[in-house]
C-alpha cells in the first residue's frame, strides 16, 4: 500500500465499537516511528487518525488496535510505503475505451 507522503500526513480510518479507544501504530523494523491514540464515535462507529508527514520511503508496518474492556482486535498492514499518490480519471486525452481491453464484455457485464 502506498500512503501519500508529506506536506500533509496521510488519514487511516475505520469502523469499531462506539467508546472503544483505537491506536494506530506506524513502525519500521521493531522501531515504532509513530503513534496516534483516537476514539470511536457514534452514530457512525468510524475513527480517524492523520499521520505526521513522511518523507518517502518505507517499508513501514501500519497496527490499528481497538480496545474497550477486556476486548482487544488487532489489525495490520504489512510493506506500507510512504510516496506519491495519484488519482486519474477519464480525462479528454485518455484514448483507450473498456471495450478495448482484453475482457470487456465481463468488465461491463460486472457493471
Amino acid at each position: 500500500m502506498v500512503l501519500q507522503k508529506e506536506p500533509s500526513g496521510a488519514v487511516i480510518w475505520g469502523f469499531g465499537t462506539p467508546g472503544a479507544t483505537v491506536t494506530v501504530t506506524l513502525c519500521q523494523g521493531q522501531e515504532t516511528i509513530m503513534k496516534k491514540v483516537t476514539s470511536v464515535k457514534e452514530p457512525s462507529n468510524t475513527w480517524m487518525v492523520v499521520l505526521d508527514p513522511m518523507k518517502p520511503g518505507g517499508p513501514f508496518e501500519v497496527m490499528a488496535q481497538q480496545t474497550l474492556g477486556t476486548m482487544n482486535f488487532t489489525l495490520r498492514v504489512h510493506d506500507v510505503l510512504f510516496g506519491d499518490v495519484w488519482l486519474c480519471s477519464g480525462q479528454s486525452n485518455m484514448q483507450m475505451t473498456v471495450s478495448q481491453i482484453f475482457n470487456a464484455s465481463k468488465e461491463l457485464s460486472d457493471t
